[in-house]
């Protein structure tokens, strides 16, 4: 019978690698000034990393030779060439400005092309273009005018046309189906606002109905926002966290009905790999989630967050003209979100925007020293590509979402859909 244990087990055992997970920033203040920082990390074994990268290399060669199905050694190849790239970006985050050339910055960003899709200029100005246009319709939901000022600051350029994927209520409404039938739904008060004892509730309860009973829900007096540990089957609720129950809802589809449940179901194939994910399954995993959110709870929008962290990426790299480190970026960023916390009416906007902007910020630029221009992580755009590819997917093979959440795989890659097949996955 046609398996991948052999090889599951020997890369499991020489360790999976979350290079996002492995850096954790601390901000030093340079100055007094709020935002004139730079992000330091913990000090690294260099050597330790590249045992194991010397380890992975080997066994990525013992499986070329050894294993006779193409498939399965192409799977194998791309993933061990994914781990090996995280362990050579947590070796290159730790450098300081002071170490930096162009050949350092070349090589992060050649390593992060194996883990994240390329910025695009064009889809920058476009992203741009959407951000205006959801600022002007929220001044006049709520009867304000636009404030001039702010949309003259935007950066604004004549674009070449970005053939953005545009999909029909019929086809949102089939995909909804196939992805929520073996998740639970109920009716949603999107204005009743939940406690953080509300939301261990709701959170409890998802996970009973799902047969996660080996999961803890806890509220935590530290935690600043609601965090999801797969690894200890933990989730933290803040204690003064208040939410929405309609963002709440969203919140359990996407990190327990999409995250967890992949995983889960991932364990129990045939193809051991799908547990803890094909090579670069996260643009697909990120795109199903955030697409859900959008189109599965009546907004059929792109995600604000996403179109923010996509423009973030892209004020850094200069696609405007001019390449930009953390302060230059928080600078303009801060200026978005508190013109829409100010027409959202919300309570102190400027401080909101300013806990936001920094949020952003942080994860735009971890990973890098922060103060170089024109260096970043190119995470975080995958939450805008991958929704796009999700959306392309149900134009064009809708069928594929019947079997999307039995592990951790990108439904859009032709590669992984061979290996389902392979496998015999439905």
């Amino acid at each position: 019978m046609l398996s991948d244990e052999k090889w599951y087990r020997q890369y499991k055992k020489i360790g999976e690698v979350n290079f996002l997970g492995n850096i954790k920033p601390q901000i030093e203040h340079t100055k007094t000034n709020y935002i004139e920082m730079v992000l330091k990390y913990q000090p690294v074994d260099i050597r330790k990393w590249q045992k194991k990268i010397n380890r992975l290399k080997t066994l990525k060669k013992i499986i070329k030779k050894e294993e006779e199905n193409k498939i399965i050694r192409e799977l194998y190849s791309l993933k061990i060439d994914e781990t090996i790239a995280q362990c050579k970006l947590i070796i290159l985050c730790r450098v300081t400005k002071n170490k930096v050339n162009s050949k350092k910055i070349e090589e992060f960003n050649n390593w992060q092309k194996i883990l994240y899709p390329k910025p695009n200029e064009n889809k920058f100005w476009w992203t741009l273009k959407q951000i205006r246009k959801l600022y002007t319709a929220l001044c006049k939901d709520n009867n304000q005018k636009p404030d001039r000022n702010f949309l003259d600051q935007l950066p604004q350029k004549n674009f070449k046309i970005y053939n953005d994927e545009k999909i029909s209520d019929k086809k949102i409404l089939n995909a909804k189906k196939y992805v929520l039938s073996d998740l639970p739904t109920k009716k949603i008060n999107s204005g009743k606002l939940l406690n953080a004892k509300e939301i261990q509730k709701y959170f409890r309860e998802y996970l009973t109905i799902l047969r996660l009973t080996d999961w803890q829900v806890k509220i935590d007096s530290t935690s600043l926002s609601i965090s999801v540990d797969q690894e200890k089957k933990v989730i933290r609720v803040p204690e003064n966290r208040k939410r929405s129950e309609q963002k709440i809802y969203k919140l359990l589809f996407h990190e327990i009905g999409i995250h967890v449940l992949r995983k889960i179901n991932g364990e129990k194939q045939r193809l051991r790999l799908l547990s803890s994910g094909l090579n670069n399954y996260k643009i697909g995993e990120e795109g199903l989630a955030v697409f859900g959110e959008n189109y599965f709870f009546n907004e059929n929008s792109y995600d604000y967050h996403s179109l923010m962290a996509y423009i973030s990426i892209g004020l850094c790299l200069g696609f405007d003209g001019q390449k930009r480190n953390f302060q230059e970026v928080y600078y303009l960023l801060q200026k978005i979100y508190f013109a829409f916390n100010k027409i959202k009416n919300k309570k102190n906007p400027e401080e909101i925007s300013k806990k936001e902007t920094m949020i952003k910020c942080i994860r735009t630029f971890r990973g890098t020293p922060g103060d170089i221009p024109g260096l970043c992580l190119w995470n975080d755009n995958i939450y805008f590509e991958g929704q796009r590819k999700i959306i392309n997917l149900i134009n064009k093979n809708p069928q594929e979402l019947k079997r999307v959440l039995c592990g951790k795989y990108d439904p859009t890659n032709p590669l992984h859909r061979k290996a389902l097949d392979l496998f015999d996955i439905e």
